[in-house]
């Protein structure tokens, strides 16, 4: 299992985990923390769906991430 500190932000914990994870899962929920365009990528490249609500700041989310399984469109 992986722990970072409290203080450190989600998307620098995604990657060990994900790793970890990638071929067990076919979804993967998270929070604002991990609405990242990196993270997205990596899950659409694992075909695992973005269960992950768009931060308020994010410009045209459902444009950009309205693809199949949360991914880039197709």
């Amino acid at each position: 299992m992986v722990l970072p500190p409290g203080q450190t932000h989600d998307v620098k914990g995604f990657a060990p985990v994900f790793r970890m994870i990638t071929d067990k899962i076919e979804a993967f929920p998270g929070d604002r923390g991990y609405d990242a365009d990196a993270i997205r990528e990596e899950l659409a490249k694992a075909e695992a769906e973005a269960v992950i609500p768009a931060k308020s700041n994010r410009k045209s989310a459902n444009q950009k991430w309205g693809g199949p399984r949360g991914g880039p469109p197709s």
